[in-house]
């Protein structure tokens, strides 16, 4: 058998295009991996090292990445004082807290302290406020683009120096501007995380869990519905799911260490800004259908067709290499996305939960999923997306014996089950981070089955291996029929 699918392969990389096909997609696979890996951080923010040393996207990786393994340990109140001392200590070491009177006073004016002294005793009305943050507008292109004069019905940044606010004796806050702001802007990253709304340390969520469990009203552990409003969806959130969460949650490591590596492999496998997984998927396409029509585009099938024992074992091989080729492509891919991000920084534990601290981040739930599991959901549901393409590939090919209606019937099917947004369709599968949280899209990421309670990632995948099991079966012994007996 192993002979025959050899030769199998061997017919099919005999034809340059599929070569060149294969060679093609490896090389888009590191080129836009590499870019990917490059640009998630913001783009209208810059980053310096602490000594004031501008630094580029990679060179935040690597110092984040050195930073948190660091500071690796396991999450208590002695390690919350830890971090609190070292914040404190970069802060007076660096001189990160000298304010850049210059700029305060090109977007505030020169009364500037009297604006922050306003904002704390609430003596303004909302009129002079809205007024106070058109200039900032004007004056500070940062303004345009983030609110720098934050009132009661907006998000306070605590790790700009911030206060919270009240609508009701009119409080506000602004945002101050600091001589090192750029150093700031990487020490608020490594501790507070790109997207941190409360103020708290990224870490924070592993500790004290008790207090931060779910329930109907904020659908996510570890912040108020406001805080992470993101998650929220449309359909009503049965106790069963929430209390599989929390229990999820509170049996997860406290530890923590460096994720910056297994974050960027995370983002890698999934289609989010991210068109590499479809490329892959047309290849497959285009590769098996190759696999069922060889043989009839050069007339040998009606030689095989006299041999019954040895085109049986002829369709078992073409088979097999069909479930190859998805399996080869994924391991292309995987080699790209490791190579790529281990270019830039190590991939560390894997053992260790998800938490917030990159900016584009994957939307999946912090504190509850290893990286492990991560992981393995996402190339589980890649896989299976791939295999499942594979089948449908196979078993319309062979019914027509022709490459080219084979590729077309394929790629339509797969465009009218993705536009129907089932999120158990090959497509819908792609897009891994939907099975790693509750959103819009996908709704609860678990699903009743009898009284048990399980990931719909599992069941999509199991739904597409049987799936894909029938239709090799189909395929098997739709020749069979053909055979001279």
């Amino acid at each position: 058998m192993g002979k025959l699918v050899y030769f199998e392969i061997k017919k099919l990389m005999k034809i340059k295009f599929n070569c060149f096909l294969i060679l093609l997609a490896f090389i888009l696979c590191l080129g836009v991996l590499h870019l990917k890996n490059i640009n998630h951080l913001s783009p209208i923010k810059q980053y310096a090292s602490f000594d004031g040393e501008i630094l580029s996207n990679t060179e935040v990786y690597q110092y984040a990445d050195t930073f948190l393994h660091e500071h690796a340990g396991k999450i208590d109140d002695h390690y919350i004082d830890e971090l609190k001392e070292t914040e404190n200590s970069i802060i007076q070491n660096y001189h990160l807290d000298e304010i850049d009177e210059e700029k305060m006073i090109m977007t505030y004016g020169e009364n500037y302290q009297a604006v922050i002294q306003a904002g704390i005793d609430g003596s303004m009305s909302d009129h002079e406020i809205a007024a106070i943050n058109e200039k900032a507008k004007e004056n500070n292109e940062l303004c345009k683009s983030e609110a720098c004069v934050l009132t009661s019905n907006e998000v306070a940044y605590e790790k700009y120096g911030m206060d919270g606010v009240d609508e009701e004796d009119k409080t506000f806050t602004i945002r101050y501007f600091y001589k090192k702001e750029e150093s700031r802007n990487l020490l608020n990253l490594l501790l507070y995380g790109s997207q941190s709304y409360t103020g708290d340390y990224t870490v924070e969520i592993l500790h004290d869990k008790e207090e931060k469990l779910a329930d109907n009203k904020n659908y996510i552990v570890g912040g108020r519905v406001t805080d992470k409003y993101y998650w929220r969806v449309n359909e009503e959130v049965e106790e069963e799911y929430i209390e599989w969460e929390n229990q999820k949650y509170l049996n997860g490591s406290a530890y923590t260490d460096s994720g910056v590596g297994a974050t960027l492999l995370a983002q890698a496998l999934t289609t989010q800004n991210n068109p590499l997984l479809v490329v892959l998927l047309l290849c497959i396409v285009i590769i098996v259908c190759q696999v069922f029509t060889i043989d009839h585009e050069y007339d040998t099938e009606s030689i095989l067709l006299c041999i019954k024992r040895g085109y049986n074992r002829v369709i078992s091989a073409k088979i097999l290499t069909a479930i190859l080729i998805p399996l080869a492509l994924l391991l292309i891919y995987l080699f790209s996305a490791w190579i790529t991000v281990r270019l830039i920084v190590p991939i560390r534990n894997l053992d260790i939960v998800y938490v917030d601290w990159i900016e584009n981040r994957p939307f999946i739930f912090e504190g509850i999923y290893t990286y492990k599991e991560i992981l393995l959901t996402e190339i589980s549901l890649i896989f299976m997306s791939f295999l499942a393409v594979s089948g449908i590939t196979a078993f319309i090919s062979m019914l027509f014996k022709n490459k080219f209606i084979g590729f077309l019937l394929t790629f339509a099917l797969i465009v009218v089950l993705t536009l129907s947004k089932n999120v158990f369709t090959p497509g819908m599968m792609l897009d891994t981070r939907n099975y790693l949280s509750w959103n819009d899209i996908i709704g609860i990421n678990m699903m009743k089955v009898g009284s048990m309670i399980v990931s719909k990632a599992f069941y999509a995948c199991v739904l597409w291996c049987l799936i894909a099991i029938v239709l090799f079966i189909l395929c098997y012994f739709k020749h069979r029929r053909y055979i001279v007996r």
